[in-house]
């Protein structure tokens, strides 16, 4: 592809999504609503997921927030069981060793900790495991039968005759035909992409908080 078309194609989509995205970017220094203090080193992960949502990367976007999904987990445990301590205290070597423990785990038993220390309520806890089963483990394996559950098992078509191509037959194909099931997929992805990582980063926000008025 020429160099200048495919930069046209990006200056296109970074026009019209960006403002979609805009307010995600938190770079001013006054904190706001939505500006991560406690768990602020999330932002890579964050900043790289908001670009490839500017660009309609969408399974790239639900691979990346699935991976701050489980990054904002175990990094909120840490955090938590460090309260208190500084890097030059005493007890600061031996807590920030045992905040590690979740590294390891399964991701159901760390969403479960963080309701156990109360950082996130009983309905948070639903829509993280939600997420986590029908986003996560979907996408992470590829698993394109769970992606695309929703979707008819066949689906109608028209067959021409390149010879006689007003005659048109209607037949049926199957959706497990790979190139309509990759069609399926990015679909799902496409629709589904953006609400994932705004439903995460509403309780990463609400985590956020809460480990700011433990330190207190």
């Amino acid at each position: 592809m020429n160099k200048e078309i495919y930069k046209n194609i990006l200056n296109e989509k970074f026009e019209s999504n960006f403002s979609n995205v805009e307010k995600y970017f938190e770079f001013e220094t006054v904190p706001t609503d939505l500006k991560l203090q406690t768990l602020n080193t999330l932002y890579s992960l964050i900043y790289q997921n908001l670009q490839n949502l500017i660009f309609d990367n969408y399974i790239a976007s639900i691979t990346i927030t699935s991976h701050l999904l489980e990054k904002f987990c175990k990094l909120s445990i840490v955090k938590y069981d460090i309260i208190g301590e500084n890097l030059f205290s005493n007890e600061y070597n031996n807590k920030i060793e045992s905040a590690y423990r979740y590294d390891s785990k399964d991701l159901n038993e760390t969403i479960k900790q963080l309701h156990k220390y109360k950082l996130i309520s009983q309905g948070e806890l639903k829509i993280l495991l939600k997420l986590k089963n029908e986003m996560r483990n979907a996408f992470s394996h590829a698993d394109s039968l769970k992606i695309t559950k929703d979707y008819p098992n066949k689906i109608k078509a028209f067959h021409a005759n390149f010879n006689d191509i007003e005659k048109l037959k209607v037949v049926e194909l199957n959706t497990k035909t790979t190139f309509i099931k990759n069609e399926q997929v990015e679909l799902e992805a496409q629709k589904k992409a953006f609400s994932y990582f705004k439903q995460l980063y509403k309780i990463i926000v609400n985590v956020d908080y809460k480990l700011r008025k433990a330190k207190l």
